[in-house]
């Protein structure tokens, strides 16, 4: 009879696995009204409908934007 197996390791249970990047701003669908658009306040950029970023309680296109 055949010993058994030692138990794979998990790679999700390793440290190096769990570590998270803190990335700046909450994405929010933004979706506008009839004549009403988004412009970013640091790049001017505005759209009708899409993501953006809430940092501060201000609103910007990217998170490039935020820095």
């Amino acid at each position: 009879m055949a010993g058994k197996k030692p138990a794979k390791k998990n790679v999700s249970n390793s440290p190096v696995a769990t570590l998270k990047v803190e990335q700046p701003g909450k994405p929010i669908l933004y979706v506008g009204l009839k004549g009403k658009s988004f412009i970013c306040p640091t790049c001017n950029r505005q759209f009708v409908r899409g993501i953006v970023y809430e940092h501060n309680n201000e609103k910007f296109c990217s998170r490039n934007c935020i820095g």
